[in-house]
């Protein structure tokens, strides 16, 4: 079974956010690095949109790649929305965000795990 590239990629998009919220929770909000994480999700949800543009055979020209990397949470979403329709696009971003929120909460409990009570309390 091949894997589609579209897939692969969405896959790091996730494992990207995720590793950027343990990070973030380990050290309890003191590292600087999450430019970079940011810049690097962002990156890969554009590489994304790329990718599953071609899958689809959907037109994406250079300027809405160029929206959707600058303004990602806007373009992201109209992106997944304009290319599968309306109903397909909403259940699309509906999952996108379940799974950032589960990213969300497993972090926030192994940083409680961790840190105990204190965690995230500056």
């Amino acid at each position: 079974m091949k894997i589609k590239g579209s897939s692969l990629v969405l896959g790091l998009i996730h494992l990207s956010f995720f590793l950027n919220v343990a990070i973030f929770a380990i050290s309890n909000g003191k590292d600087s690095g999450h430019l970079l994480w940011g810049l690097i999700i962002v990156i890969l949800i554009t590489s994304w949109c790329t990718i599953d543009a071609k899958d689809r055979k959907f037109p994406l020209p250079h300027a809405y790649q160029f929206i959707i990397f600058l303004l990602t949470p806007i373009g992201w979403p109209l992106y997944a929305l304009s290319s599968r329709g309306v109903v397909k696009g909403l259940k699309f971003i509906a999952l996108q965000l379940l799974i950032f929120i589960l990213d969300i909460l497993i972090v926030f409990i192994i940083g409680i795990l961790i840190h105990g009570h204190n965690f995230m309390i500056q």
